[in-house]
């Protein structure tokens, strides 16, 4: 899955348009999807072989999102097409909180969503015009620190963490799954060049779990201080400049 440009409108409506998914996905009498205002930011899209997810902005760092799944995507292709946007969202974006709307009429996007974590928040009844009549509708969200927390930026947290061990010797806390994995969702957004967002995420969740927060030093070279040690980073390498006693 990749970022689509206003150069993929045509196939982002060609898998939006298409018969077998309006019958899901769209309302009755609803015009033809027009990608232009998911392809403008700060809306985004998602888009690959499997469909497309796209992501409407209706508030800074909150985007209401829409699957578009080819029939060919069903059950583990579809779930790792889900993982590879949702991680696209929250680690390439300004993205915190993700919306999805699943109409009664569609039980498989609400198996969809809840597969991806997303919270149940509440249910409107005759909101959704169907077959002639008005069905209900489901709320989801799923937050940027209940994605974290279910570990899935962990793998490079740990990665992170054995580089940071094997340079300056033994670690200064216990292994921690949950640490790794704000560390890893930090390490991925600097390296998108998202280092606000990134020390923001991290220092939120630090300050309340009882771990110091780190600071960025200067910003051109980009240096941070971690506590351990001045990390120096150039493109999307980390150097790792001075340890402290």
């Amino acid at each position: 899955m990749r970022f689509a440009t206003l150069a993929d409108r045509e196939q982002v409506e060609a898998v939006v348009n298409d018969p077998r998914l309006r019958l899901w996905n769209s309302f009755d009498g609803a015009p033809l999807c027009d990608a232009r205002k998911y392809l403008t930011a700060p809306s985004f899209a998602v888009l690959g072989d499997e469909g497309c997810f796209l992501a409407r902005c209706i508030d800074p760092g909150r985007y209401v999102i829409h699957t578009n799944l080819l029939p060919h995507c069903r059950g583990a292709d579809a779930i790792q097409a889900a993982q590879e946007a949702l991680a696209l969202a929250f680690l390439r974006t300004d993205a915190r909180e993700l919306l999805t709307m699943c109409p009664a009429t569609a039980p498989q996007a609400k198996w969809m969503a809840r597969r991806m974590g997303f919270q149940h928040l509440f249910d409107r009844a005759r909101v959704w015009p169907s077959g002639g009549v008005l069905q209900g509708m489901g709320f989801y969200s799923l937050s940027l620190d209940e994605w974290v927390m279910a570990g899935h930026c962990a793998a490079a947290g740990n990665a992170f963490h054995a580089r940071l061990h094997g340079e300056l010797g033994a670690p200064a806390h216990p292994h921690d799954p949950v640490h790794d994995a704000y560390v890893g969702a930090a390490v991925e957004m600097v390296r998108a060049g998202l280092v606000d967002k990134a020390i923001d995420t991290y220092n939120r969740w630090a300050r309340f779990a009882m771990y110091q927060p780190v600071r960025v030093v200067s910003t051109d070279p980009l240096r941070i201080d971690i506590r351990d040690c001045v990390l120096r980073i150039e493109g999307d390498q980390f150097f790792m400049e001075a340890a402290y006693a």
